[in-house]
């Protein structure tokens, strides 16, 4: 709440901090955040693509980013359908703003959760992440790799990657994580 406050702007105790705060007490009572991860062992590598579980992930420099590696850890990550569906139900456009920014932090606090399973479980130190379509070189048409290797998200995440490579609900994130000493 105090970080959250503080990115937008607000003193605890004011009337906006206020509004946020009760929306933020409507979002914890139906926020449902999930993940999903599989462990994915390389297989093969080019100069240009990396083979893991049978699936072909074209980027050079994810090829450089996993070189020596035998694995990574591929991801998706939301805040969940009933979050979005109480989000999309705010009509209010300063409530729609606060709920948006609360919305956003509920996916990265779940995708930092997944952070801290996946290092405690498998005993990952310094790691990395690289994500389709935030480089030239890796773009966003790789979703579709991902999402195939992850298997079925919508059935057991609620999490659906539409035609235009957009995930449902909005608020979702994906990528693979790896070791990475630099």
């Amino acid at each position: 709440r105090p970080s959250l406050l503080a990115r937008l702007h607000l003193k605890e105790g004011g009337g906006q901090a206020g509004m946020v705060e009760g929306l933020i007490r409507e979002a914890e009572a139906v926020a449902h955040p999930r993940a999903i991860y599989r462990m994915a062992f390389i297989e093969s590598r080019g100069d240009r693509h990396v083979v893991a579980e049978g699936f072909r992930f074209e980027s050079r420099i994810l090829t450089v980013n996993l070189d020596n590696l035998h694995r990574f850890f591929a991801y998706v990550v939301t805040s969940g359908r009933e979050l979005d569906a109480w989000a999309n139900a705010k009509t209010d456009p300063l409530e729609r703003f606060f709920v948006d920014a609360i919305n956003q932090d509920v996916v990265i606090s779940a995708r930092l959760f997944l952070d801290r399973h996946l290092r405690e479980r498998y005993g990952l130190t310094k790691t990395a992440r690289m994500n389709p379509g935030s480089l030239p070189d890796w773009p966003l048409e790789q979703q579709r790799v991902l999402f195939d290797l992850l298997g079925d998200t919508r059935k057991t995440i609620a999490v659906e990657l539409t035609e235009s490579l957009v995930m449902v609900p909005i608020k979702s994130v994906s990528g693979i994580l790896f070791t990475n000493e630099e």
